[in-house]
């Protein structure tokens, strides 16, 4: 006789339709689950499995195992012996302010106290081509990051919500 169970996880660290596959695929070879349907966009995946032949804690066990969060655990599947200390999401500790206000500082006074952004040579017939290969290296940074964000923004799958009312 199966004792069917659903449950819907919490789950922090998805960020792609990859991690939705991960999860899925490692859940569903488990003995007892029997559908597994992860949404990163919902951060939530939901569970069908047979409790007789699989425990909840087994199962956030194997999603934890694969480097995500599981938020809403039962209090019994808890496994951290310290307090974790609960952070709004959002808020910087004073250590990560400091460190950003150090950076910056520092940064400032190499810039100041030197040629500044004006060491880059103008481009002109007499350059070698060493030269003219670290220029455009340097020149690349751009395209990285602005063609590279445009070519990510459209690998990620987004789901229509429709709002009824």
């Amino acid at each position: 006789m199966q004792n069917i169970s659903q449950r819907v996880l919490q789950i922090d660290g998805m960020t792609c339709t990859s991690c939705e596959m991960r999860i899925e695929n490692r859940l569903k070879k488990m003995n007892g689950v029997m559908d597994a349907k992860a949404s990163f966009s919902d951060s939530k995946v939901s569970v069908t499995y047979d409790a007789e032949a699989v425990d909840i804690c087994e199962i956030i066990e194997a999603i934890e195992k694969l480097d995500y969060k599981v938020k809403n655990q039962p209090a019994k599947t808890r496994t951290s012996d310290k307090e974790e200390k609960v952070k709004e999401p959002g808020k910087m500790s004073i250590n990560q302010l400091l460190g950003i206000a150090i950076i910056i500082f520092a940064l400032y006074l190499i810039i100041k106290n030197t040629i500044g952004f004006n060491f880059i040579p103008e481009i002109n017939q007499s350059m070698g081509y060493g030269i003219l290969f670290v220029i455009g290296l340097i020149t690349s940074l751009h395209c990285v990051a602005m063609c590279g964000g445009i070519n990510f923004s459209q690998c990620v799958s987004y789901k229509a919500v429709s709002y009824t009312h």
